[in-house]
């Protein structure tokens, strides 16, 4: 497996696995000083990794028929598990589907990875998500993509993978029970990049370009999201400049912040329409990416949709400006966009990418809103978003 990021290659040698990899060099310095995933001594030729061992994945589902009674001291001590919140579903519910629909009676872990979905860890192997029954197509439309990404990755050589889809017992790629809609793919092992630092926003970039070299192979109907953000783009300021809007926090100086947001990217929006369109990733943050000495993969697909290459870019950009703790941030800025647009060849225009950041935010507020009014417990998420805007209002000169 090789990481294209760099001219020259170096050789890695898995100690756990007993054979050679063929990596750069550079990137994976990059990430073993980002990461700290071990010790690694530079050699002219040879690069040792010493990793903890990690246990090794099941291959299957394993089908389970013993009496729901015979573990009567775990689902008991499910049943009394208090849930996260009234709309969402219990611990005692997921072992419920589990055992429904994949067979399987391991102890689900719900983990607080992810907002706008509940996660749960069953054992080392496997993740199961819940989504809720009024966005079945979404979900499904998801669950393909990641069904038909890995035949495309292995076309074309790619470097990178993405969490592979387990069917249920009766080979579906999602189930449906009372409460909703579950789907469960295998645990990616690996760590996160560090969003502070410097090392890791270059590298974005670089991973970037790669994931769009594959997204410009993959037809459109493949697409998680009905519309990309820049075509809602109009809609969005219509609904933000009129005066009838519900804001979030009740607070006089949040409904003037959303507007004159809307005033300063209604004079910026045509840059992003005239910008060419394919499928990007849509929720491109250091958090929904794992690397390790393998390889790496990229999580979270529900926002794929069809928009310029410049909207991923853009939360490269606002993950520097609001959780890097870096100085320089508008030159750092500038060195990603140059990073990825001499990578891809695809020069993107610097002003298009405050205004990609302005509306990648509004279009946040906008969700948040919609799964509020929906679903009604993402109150605390709503509450961020006014400082958001904020911030990335200020960064561009807009307020």
């Amino acid at each position: 497996m090789s990481l294209r990021f760099g001219r020259f290659f170096i050789i890695i040698q898995s100690k756990e696995r007993g054979r050679l990899r063929k990596v750069s060099g550079g990137m994976f310095r990059l990430f073993c000083r980002t990461l700290q995933l071990t010790s690694c001594r530079m050699a002219s030729h040879n690069l040792p990794i010493e990793r903890t061992a990690e246990p090794p994945l099941i291959d299957k589902p394993v089908r389970h028929r013993t009496s729901i009674h015979t573990k009567s001291f775990y689902w008991n001590r499910l049943a009394m598990a208090s849930p996260v919140s009234s709309a969402a579903p219990s611990d005692y519910t997921a072992a419920i589907v589990l055992r429904q629909f994949w067979g399987i009676t391991a102890v689900p872990e719900r983990v607080s990875a992810g907002v706008s979905r509940d996660n749960w860890r069953t054992g080392e192997a496997f993740w199961l998500s819940y989504s809720e029954a009024g966005e079945r197509a979404r979900f499904l439309r998801e669950a393909e993509l990641l069904r038909a990404l890995p035949f495309r990755l292995k076309s074309l050589g790619a470097a990178w993978t993405v969490p592979e889809v387990v069917p249920t017992v009766e080979n579906e790629s999602i189930a449906t029970s009372e409460h909703g809609l579950w789907r469960m793919t295998r645990h990616v092992h690996g760590q996160e990049p560090d969003p502070r630092h410097p090392g890791t926003y270059p590298a974005l970039a670089a991973m970037l370009a790669e994931v769009h070299r594959v997204l410009r192979s993959i037809p459109y109907s493949l697409a998680v999201c009905e519309r990309g953000i820049v075509e809602k783009g109009r809609n969005l300021l219509q609904t933000y400049r009129a005066s009838s809007f519900s804001c979030v926090i009740q607070d006089p100086r949040e409904r003037l912040l959303v507007q004159t947001l809307c005033e300063w990217l209604e004079l910026r929006l045509s840059v992003l329409e005239a910008e060419p369109r394919q499928l990007t990733h849509g929720d491109w943050i250091p958090g929904n990416l794992k690397v390790s000495a393998d390889g790496w993969a990229v999580l979270d697909w529900e926002f794929c949709r069809l928009d310029p290459v410049v909207m991923d870019l853009a939360q490269s950009c606002c993950t520097l400006l609001m959780w890097s703790g870096l100085n320089r941030v508008a030159d750092r800025i500038d060195e990603l966009v140059h990073r990825y647009s001499e990578l891809t060849g695809h020069q993107v225009l610097m002003e298009s990418v405050p205004a990609a950041m302005v509306l990648f935010w509004l279009n946040n507020y906008n969700h948040w809103h919609g799964r509020q009014a929906r679903i009604g417990r993402y109150g605390h998420v709503l509450e961020l978003l006014p400082e958001r805007l904020r911030q990335v209002g200020t960064f561009v000169g807009a307020l």
